[in-house]
């Protein structure tokens, strides 16, 4: 499960740009904080307290953001060693077609985040994976 943070449109000094869905940045952080500063009524100043709490709130949003990437990756490098304990095994594989495929798994690869059984010469998901002789 990926934790995701707001994503939307920040007006920086080359223009604007967008901030990624996964991924709240200090420069974001900073630009809300200006904003909300120079918004503020002159009659009713911002509490110190307040400041303060939302930098705490933005320094755990980014170490759960960074324990998260970690998180990710450990789950991949379990998953490509999982594929790579299968090469030399027989497999049956469910090609989403209401057909099984059996045979022997040739090599594993990684790409784009998923890992990948060739058996046969074709290319199948980890996730496909049924059954291991």
């Amino acid at each position: 499960m990926a934790v995701s943070a707001v994503s939307g449109t920040t007006a920086g000094q080359g223009g604007t740009r967008t901030a990624p869905a996964n991924q709240l940045d200090k420069q974001v952080f900073f630009q809300l904080l200006v904003a909300q500063l120079k918004n503020q009524d002159p009659l009713k100043p911002w509490d110190g307290e307040q400041f303060v709490t939302q930098l705490v709130q933005f320094t755990i949003l980014e170490q759960l953001l960074a324990m998260n990437k970690l998180l990710e990756e450990s789950l991949q490098a379990a998953e490509l060693s999982r594929g790579a304990a299968l090469i030399g095994h027989r497999v049956k594989i469910d090609t989403g077609q209401g057909e099984l495929v059996e045979g022997t798994v040739e090599k594993v690869s990684l790409a784009n985040g998923k890992v990948y059984l060739h058996v046969g010469g074709k290319v199948y998901e980890l996730s496909q994976l049924v059954e291991v002789a």
